[in-house]
């Protein structure tokens, strides 16, 4: 309604990538999902809030073994409590740029992220220790 994904797409064309951008919402299955990963080299989110626990798209995308920039959390504590995006974030598979960051400093880390290799990150061996430690605070 506000026309913004036609700006989106305007501005795209005038870069010159326009056929290496989507905007994605919702996606109807596993194979459609599978599909845009695969052409994703970066995830990039941009959260006026800052990340926070509820994001699971942000754990789905860094999951993918694709690397992830998003907006720090705006409380330096509001993830201590979510082993998952603690690992991700020290392993850097989840890149935090400050809170209030603008569209170049997105740009910015989404390039270097880019230019890296993510560390080796075991996604089943993850999953298993975190709930290991779930069930044992049970």
């Amino acid at each position: 309604m506000d026309g913004m994904e036609a700006k989106f797409f305007a501005l795209a064309d005038e870069l010159g990538v326009r056929d290496r951008v989507t905007i994605t919402g919702y996606v109807r299955g596993d194979d459609e999902l599978s599909a845009i990963f695969s052409q994703v080299d970066v995830f990039c989110y941009d959260f006026k809030e800052g990340l926070t626990s509820r994001r699971g798209s942000v754990l789905t995308a860094a999951l993918s073994g694709k690397p992830v920039v998003v907006n720090a959390p705006f409380e330096a504590d509001a993830l201590a409590h979510h082993g998952m995006f603690k690992r991700l974030i020290s392993t850097e598979m989840i890149r935090l740029v400050p809170t209030d960051a603008d569209i170049h400093s997105l740009a910015a880390a989404v390039l270097a992220a880019k230019a890296e290799v993510p560390a080796a990150f075991d996604v089943k061996a993850e999953i298993e220790t975190l709930w290991t430690a779930i069930i044992a605070g049970l």
